[in-house]
């Protein structure tokens, strides 16, 4: 009974916490048209009212349970009045419903009376349908979004009482179709806008559906295997990823014909095959190479990027274009001097400042595994995020075998899934330890097997192996023939 009670009042009190938040004005943008990955873009810019009597600390965001399984980031700021104000990050805590409860803390606190602007940036996967499933290799490729028009904000604990809902396409044309009732939209190039919407409740769970063109978007990595090996004691790095892609658009009917994809090229037909991979790679990377389950790619080029001035481009061409359903894997790698990475920490530590992935721009990865090789040696091993110093605890610690190791080298390995551009921007920062006698360790076990095998040698040397009497003690007689 008394632990009712006191669930009762915690209920009470976070309610009217939540009840005294207003959203006296909400935009929400759902953007479509990002190229790559069939992920959808949104934010919630909400202005929050403090109407109570009391300070409030917290802002709760409820992701809908059946898109729950879909969101793969998630992260809020604070937009300040003016434009030249700088945005200020939100901690963001998981709350208790698998994932789709969060509580963001406002800093400072927002005090009664006061108000203030936050943006709630949210990318779900696999949140569009290719319509129709199959289509042949001259048909426009097409998407469908369907999703609720104002549920998905009507839902959070706090009063809405004004939203504008804005849909962004990819191409500046009209889509095939959309959701016209209760609302009807303004249709402005590639933007639908609902609203200003007042009253949420007339509108209830009408959904909104969109079906528009979407020519270069399905490519998606099934998996990335990255491996960054620290080398000579923290003096060189070297990066292998091995990749495998799967463009997961609409898939093709009937054949590939390549005089129609040559054509198709030069008529710039809004065809749904992709011809090239570009990725970044950090720009003093030297040594690079690429290459599949055949051998050797030479149809690859590493150029400058002015956009990146940190990276240069790797563009990847695969040995045939990608269409839907088809996938191409490959392995690429290159080596970055140990400065780049590799610094020495306050505490007499080494840190490895590795970033978790430089994806392809605008495409998803299901499957994330990152290994930070060691030295061997290593010890006292720890995973820290580079922004917030906050230790991680998602990660374990293997062992890699290499040429002439005696005890192997410790390998962090971190696993993400849905991993998207927002997420792939984290860098870790792992720290470990190595005392001198590690530093030797290599070259005295070398010098040892190199004593061993000589006095090997010597003791084989003193044996005598040969069969029957010895030579010692018997006469030989030369006899000469004539």
């Amino acid at each position: 009974m008394l632990l009712n009670a006191v669930l009762l009042l915690v209920l009470i009190v976070l309610g009217t916490a939540e009840a005294t938040l207003v959203h006296t004005t909400a935009r929400r943008s759902i953007d479509l048209g990002t190229h790559g990955s069939r992920v959808v873009r949104e934010q919630l810019r909400v202005r929050v009212q403090n109407t109570g009597t009391e300070s409030v600390a917290e802002y709760r965001f409820v992701v809908p349970s059946a898109r729950a399984s879909k969101l793969a980031w998630i992260a809020a700021e604070t937009v300040g009045d003016s434009a030249s104000a700088e945005k200020q990050r939100l901690a963001v805590v998981p709350g208790p419903h698998d994932g789709s409860s969060f509580s963001f803390q406002l800093s400072p606190p927002l005090a009664p009376g006061a108000a203030t602007t936050l943006d709630i940036n949210q990318v779900y996967m696999d949140d569009l349908v290719a319509r129709p499933a199959a289509i042949t290799q001259g048909e426009p490729q097409r998407l469908e979004f369907r999703g609720s028009l104002v549920a998905d904000v009507a839902q959070l604990p706090y009063a809405t009482r004004e939203l504008e809902v804005v849909v962004n396409l990819p191409l500046a044309i009209p889509p095939i179709s959309h959701s016209t009732a209760p609302i009807k939209p303004t249709v402005s190039y590639n933007t639908l806008t609902y609203g200003p919407i007042t009253d949420l409740r007339a509108v209830g769970d009408a959904p909104l559906v969109v079906h528009f063109d979407s020519p270069k978007s399905g490519l998606v990595v099934d998996t990335w295997q990255r491996q960054v090996w620290v080398r000579y004691g923290g003096s060189a790095v070297e990066v292998e990823e091995a990749v495998k892609v799967v463009h997961d658009g609409a898939r093709l009917k009937g054949h590939f014909s390549r005089v129609d994809y040559v054509y198709n090229q030069h008529t710039q037909h809004l065809s749904q095959v992709i011809p090239k991979l570009p990725l970044p790679i950090p720009h003093s990377a030297h040594s690079v190479y690429y290459y599949d389950t055949i051998g050797n790619v030479s149809t690859s080029t590493v150029v400058d990027d002015p956009r990146l001035p940190a990276m240069k481009m790797l563009h990847l061409q695969p040995r045939y274009p990608l269409v839907g359903g088809w996938e191409y894997s490959w392995t690429h790698g290159y080596g970055l001097p140990g400065t780049d990475m590799v610094q020495p920490s306050s505490n007499g530590q080494s840190e490895v400042h590795v970033p978790l992935v430089h994806l392809i721009p605008g495409v998803a990865v299901r499957s994330l595994e990152l290994r930070v090789v060691l030295p061997e040696g290593a010890r006292d091993i720890s995973v820290h995020d580079s922004v917030t110093g906050a230790a991680l605890d998602d990660f374990s610690v293997d062992t890699t075998w290499y040429y002439l190791d005696t005890t192997g080298r410790p390998t962090v390995v971190i696993r993400r899934t849905n991993v998207v551009d927002e997420a792939a921007a984290t860098v870790l920062v792992v720290r470990y330890s190595r005392s001198a006698f590690a530093a030797a360790q290599k070259p005295l076990a070398v010098v040892a097997a190199i004593a061993v095998l000589v006095a090997v040698r010597w003791v084989v040397s003193l044996v005598d192996l040969s069969v029957g009497p010895t030579m010692k003690g018997r006469k030989t007689v030369a006899v000469s023939r004539r």
